[in-house]
């Protein structure tokens, strides 16, 4: 299995401001995929502020386990998933 990622600006149409006052006019976001043989899946995660949660935290926390993400002998979804459930715990 081989994980890809890219980060990415993604532009608002229009300025969002928050019952703070802080206004947005993009949203920071992570784009993952993973590719196995000729299949391909895709998933997205915006950084989330009021939960201290940043793309470069994530980019982080990717690379620091992409070996473990990427050496699963993948047989079926859904143990993939708990696997990657308790290897991302947060």
């Amino acid at each position: 299995m081989k994980l890809y990622y890219s980060k990415h600006e993604l532009p608002f149409q229009y300025p969002f401001t928050i019952s703070n006052g802080r206004t947005k006019t993009h949203q920071p976001t992570l784009v993952v995929a993973l590719q196995l043989g000729n299949f391909m899946g895709f998933g997205e995660a915006p950084a989330i502020t009021y939960y201290n949660i940043s793309v470069e935290d994530m980019v982080a926390d990717i690379e620091a386990k992409k070996p473990f993400i990427e050496k699963f002998a993948l047989t079926e979804p859904q143990r993939y998933w708990h696997y990657l459930h308790h290897l991302f715990p947060k």
